[in-house]
């Protein structure tokens, strides 16, 4: 159940207006009203504020210009991604050069012993 039924609320108001008496319940029900009606203006207000802090936040991390900072960070570090790529391929290719020379039997100046 989500909330309480009709037959609920009934049941309640019975039983508060048996506890506190007839004179009592309308003065404690618009006391229950002022807090209820000061609780959600205190919400209101803080949610209003974490809204400017929200959009604050936001135009920071967006400037105005319509260039995103993290894109062009990552923009960058895609380009060093590439440029790490292409120095790994360069490097296992002299490995592989390394490897050739010492099956053929050490390299150049070896042949003339």
């Amino acid at each position: 159940m989500i909330g309480p039924s009709f037959v609920e609320i009934l049941v309640i108001l019975t039983l508060a207006l048996v506890v506190l008496g007839p004179k009592r319940l309308p003065e404690i029900a618009r006391s229950i009203g002022r807090s209820l009606r000061e609780v959600q203006k205190v919400r209101n207000e803080v949610q209003g504020l974490w809204t400017g802090v929200e959009n604050a936040v936001q135009d920071s991390i967006v400037p105005k210009g319509g260039e995103d900072e993290r894109g062009r960070k990552q923009e960058s570090e895609q380009s060093d991604a590439s440029e790490g790529s292409s120095k790994e391929s360069e490097t296992a290719e002299a490995g592989d050069d390394l490897e050739d020379r010492g099956r053929d039997g050490g390299g150049e100046g070896d042949g003339d012993s």
